[in-house]
């Protein structure tokens, strides 16, 4: 929750913009869900689906800053140029 403390704080129309965006994924993921009669099981892939969509970026997000937060890590590029 990391992301949305600093989005928040820095860019607040980014935020407002963003669950804006997602309120209308999940209208429209409902609504083709009824006019594909999507039903039971189908249905239950869809809203894991926007879930989904909800999560990954922050996931992503925090893999990529965790992934260059440590300034000892060496590549194989680095090692070969020592």
């Amino acid at each position: 929750w990391l992301l949305q403390e600093v989005i928040s704080c820095t860019f607040p129309s980014i935020t407002i913009s963003a669950y804006l965006s997602y309120a209308v994924l999940l209208v429209s993921v409902y609504q083709l869900t009824l006019a594909a009669n999507l039903d039971g099981y189908w249905r239950i892939i869809s809203y894991i689906m926007v879930i989904g969509y909800f999560f990954a970026p922050i996931a992503i997000w925090h893999l990529c800053k965790q992934t260059h937060d440590q300034p000892d890590l060496i590549t194989p590029l680095e090692k070969e140029n020592e």
